[in-house]
């Protein structure tokens, strides 16, 4: 306690209100060191949180963001989550179209192929080979255009 550390010459008699004002002052002391150190580390708190904010910003100023970014950003997010079954849907289609023995284009050219000899009988058939020879050439066309571009589309997403 405070009295124990003093001199004798405060416990006389008579200095009791001088004691008391030292006790006072004393207190008012510690309570002093004890809101300045609080006020030290609120400044320390407010110092560190001024440098977080300025890193944001500066990160963000960095960043060049545009104006409905964020709504292209949640749209190809969406578009890449299913990339297994958009692979899958790609290889699938390949097959069907293209690769397989039984491929819808060779199947196509086999009939227009079957319906050109039958027209060489009779030319009334002319309209059909027509037909399946553009709808051979279709389905070549998109499979050319689409089933080509679609992967490599969906790789430049997932690259950047």
């Amino acid at each position: 306690m405070l009295t124990a550390s003093l001199p004798s010459w405060t416990r006389l008699p008579g200095n009791g209100a001088a004691l008391a004002e030292v006790r006072t002052a004393y207190q008012a002391l510690s309570d002093a060191r004890a809101e300045l150190a609080r006020f030290d580390a609120d400044a320390r708190a407010r110092a560190e949180r001024e440098d977080l904010l300025r890193f944001q910003l500066s990160e963000l100023e960095q960043a060049e963001i545009q104006p409905g970014e964020d709504d292209a950003l949640r749209a190809e997010r969406e578009r890449t989550k299913g990339a297994e079954k958009f692979l899958a849907a790609c290889t699938r289609g390949e097959e069907i179209l293209y690769s397989s023995d039984d491929a819808v284009a060779g199947r196509i050219a086999s009939v227009a192929r079957e319906i050109a000899a039958l027209a060489q009988l009779d030319p009334a058939l002319l309209p059909v080979v027509e037909t399946l020879r553009s709808a051979q050439a279709q389905v070549g066309g998109f499979g050319r255009r689409s089933w080509g571009a679609m992967p490599a589309a969906f790789v430049s997403t997932q690259s950047g």
